[in-house]
């Protein structure tokens, strides 16, 4: 089976820092699928950031992460410790996911965007899922890629467990998110 960018894996060096890589977005997005959105104030005042003023916007803010502004144009981000660690992927996903929604006392678009990206990671669980329940040989395969040498396969009954325990672990996250919505 031929990996893609499989040339990058074969670098001296580069599977850890691509392994550490990963792990950093993947906590990264189980923080934002428990995320929500949060006036710029109440992000500010969170931060331990006192100030009396009108809330001009609704920002994405990840689960523990907080990465605001003033209200104004061109004032300076202020975050905590994690939102610091964090501050690529989540300027990517307010920019991307999760936009910056300005305050509409009437209405909030911002509600119809979380929703379909809740759709969204709902679909990624149950396709990963669903991988490891129905093509088991192939989960085995990747895996084997990354571990070349005294790699014993599991039989195809304990990979369909294991995709179980994911799908019970990632229902209750997925229903954490739901269920506060």
């Amino acid at each position: 089976m031929k990996i893609p960018f499989g040339w990058l894996f074969q670098a001296r060096g580069m599977k850890p820092g691509l392994l550490m890589l990963g792990a950093y977005a993947a906590v990264y997005a189980v923080l934002s699928l428990l995320g929500r959105y949060q006036d710029n104030i109440g992000s500010l005042n969170n931060l331990g950031i006192i100030i009396k003023g009108v809330s001009d916007r609704q920002e994405w803010q990840p689960m523990f992460i907080i990465v605001t502004r003033f209200p104004g144009r061109g004032s300076r981000s202020r975050a905590n410790v994690p939102g610091y660690l964090f501050t690529p992927l989540v300027l990517l996903d307010q920019h991307l996911c999760h936009k910056t929604q300005p305050i509409a006392w009437y209405e909030s678009a911002a509600d119809t965007y979380t929703r379909t990206n809740d759709y969204l990671a709902l679909c990624a669980f149950v396709g990963f899922a669903l991988w490891w329940w129905l093509f088991p040989g192939q989960v085995v395969g990747v895996y084997a890629w990354f571990r070349r040498s005294g790699f014993r396969s599991p039989s195809a009954s304990r990979v369909r467990l294991a995709g179980a325990l994911w799908t019970v672990v990632a229902s209750a996250v997925l229903l954490a998110v739901f269920s506060k919505r």
